[in-house]
Order: C-alpha cells, then structure tokens, then sequence
C-alpha cells in the first residue's frame, strides 16, 4: 500500500500521480 493517501493531501495530484508509477510506489513506501 502506497503512502498516496498522506501524500495526496499534501501535494494533491501531484504525489498522487507519482505514487501511481510503481517505482515512485516502492520507493515511497
């Protein structure tokens, strides 16, 4: 599970989009 909810509040779309690249997700997680 990504960190994409935390994140999304943040930077919205921006985090949110990033989190969808599984790389971005793993390296986030």
């Amino acid at each position: 599970m990504c960190q994409k909810e935390v994140m999304e509040q943040s930077a919205g779309i921006m985090y949110r989009k990033s989190c969808a690249s599984s790389a971005a997700c793993l390296i986030a997680s």
